[in-house]
């Protein structure tokens, strides 16, 4: 295990909040994290911070990262099994390593797989469920699981993993056989694609908002006039209206009040409530 005191926050979450965590834990093996949970000591989870805001109260208590090397990466008759904690561009590599086409059109997301699989991540008529086989977990009492692709119960970004409490730290996923050249182009064009629509380069969540039923929030957010929409360091892209831009640190109380400002807007303007896509962690307690 890694500790690391009196860490910079924004270098927790892509869209650079501000703030001191207190200590932050890099769990490096299976057994550091069931032993973490049988002490029972209040704690946060976060993965590579592309679609969370961090509570300040998760500030005094520790906040684990899972190592991109917690469990081993493998391939075996069409699948790839990887640790949560690997991020999206060295997924990137493994699938070009194997040759096995599955997740490229997450290309370019500042992500983690563990992430991905939570939030059922989805793009371009494709999700991380569609490929997923069965993921492992560590619950909070400590005890090591596998679910099934059906049992995690995804549903538009959401499944069972973001209602119960316990921790993906692998994730088996289904490919299909394909060549090194096929899938970097592939991956090429997921990333052109990407970034000719959304502001990558700069610090950013990724959507701020679920796509309402038969339409999109970006869409709504741009007829209720507020693309481009900024106060103080925040920012909606003029790029992609769903994107929040931050150019200095902010703090967790100035995108909250953003992120509810522009709710509050869409709403009165087209009658429609946009939910988050975006998660505000606060710590879990094991007397919750």
């Amino acid at each position: 295990m890694i500790t690391k005191s009196n860490f910079p926050v924004e270098r927790l979450t892509s869209i650079k909040q501000h703030g001191l965590a207190k200590s932050v834990l890099i769990i490096e093996t299976v057994q550091e994290l069931i032993e973490f949970y049988k002490s029972k000591q209040p704690y946060t989870l976060i993965g590579k911070g592309s679609n969370s805001i961090i509570h300040p109260d998760c500030f005094e208590t520790p906040i684990l990262q899972l190592s991109p090397t917690l469990t081993p990466s493998s391939f075996e008759r069409s699948t790839l099994t990887v640790p949560a904690g690997l991020p999206t561009h060295q997924l990137m590599g493994l699938l070009q390593k194997y040759e096995c086409s599955s997740l490229e059109f997450s290309a370019g997301v500042p992500a983690s797989v563990g992430g991905m699989v939570t939030m059922n991540f989805g793009c371009w008529g494709q999700s991380v469920s569609d490929f997923l086989t069965r993921a492992r977990f560590v619950d909070s009492l400590g005890n090591d699981i596998w679910l099934s692709n059906k049992e995690i119960e995804f549903g538009y970004r959401t499944s069972i993993i973001q209602k119960n409490k316990f921790t993906l730290i692998e994730a088996e996923f289904l490919c299909t056989p394909s060549t090194k050249e096929n899938i970097k182009t592939r991956i090429d064009t997921s990333l052109k694609k990407r970034l000719a629509h959304q502001p990558l380069r700069e610090n950013t969540f990724g959507s701020i908002f679920k796509n309402p039923p038969g339409d999109f929030a970006g869409r709504l957010i741009e007829e209720s006039g507020l693309k481009g929409h900024s106060i103080g360091n925040l920012q909606l892209s003029k790029q992609h209206a769903n994107f929040l831009v931050n150019s200095e640190p902010s703090t967790f109380k100035d995108i909250a009040e953003f992120l509810q400002n522009i709710q509050d807007i869409v709403l009165s303007k087209t009658g429609i409530h946009l939910e988050k896509e975006v998660k505000s962690l606060t710590p879990f307690s094991f007397s919750d």
